[in-house]
């Protein structure tokens, strides 16, 4: 299964590094990456290593994370989309185990996982999101919890294109 990854950013970006390194580290590398400059004042560059493996994309009116997400996504051709925001590491192993659960169970939509909240010194906060029951989640049981609040990391998601 071919895997894109959505990258917004708006602004300075100082994770950008980090997050790029952890999405092109993964293993299988994902197979089209577009970080989409979401009107930045002064627009976004990507760092040499990353450049040949990565397209930029720039908006030229600023629209928040979703639209970002919606200029990126018009533009690719995976069946599988996933998330990044640029402040996000993505841990090592992270979209092989996303793969392997979606090819399990070919016809749920999306795979997600937890996240953990660090601070701009690397140390963990401990802020907490709330723990959903690992498996498949029915439509029965996830559809209120994404009604009443989101419990669904961002940076976290695999979604079927389809």
């Amino acid at each position: 299964m071919s895997v894109g990854v959505i990258v917004p950013v708006f602004g300075t970006a100082p994770y950008l590094f980090e997050t790029l390194e952890s999405v092109l580290g993964q293993d299988p590398p994902p197979d089209d990456v577009i970080v989409v400059d979401d009107a930045s004042p002064d627009p976004v560059t990507l760092d040499p290593l990353h450049a040949p493996r990565c397209r930029l994309v720039r908006r030229e009116r600023r629209g928040g994370p979703g639209a970002a997400r919606d200029s990126a996504l018009a533009l690719l051709t995976t069946e599988l989309v996933a998330c990044a925001d640029a402040d996000d590491v993505w841990l090592a192993g992270k979209l092989a185990a996303q793969l392997r659960a979606l090819t399990r169970h070919p016809d749920v939509a999306l795979c997600f996982g937890a996240a953990e909240i660090v601070g701009a010194d690397g140390v963990p906060t401990g802020e907490r999101w709330e723990t959903l029951p690992s498996g498949e989640l029915s439509p029965q049981l996830l559809a209120p919890l994404l009604f009443e609040r989101n419990p669904i990391p961002t940076s976290s998601v695999v979604v079927r294109r389809q």
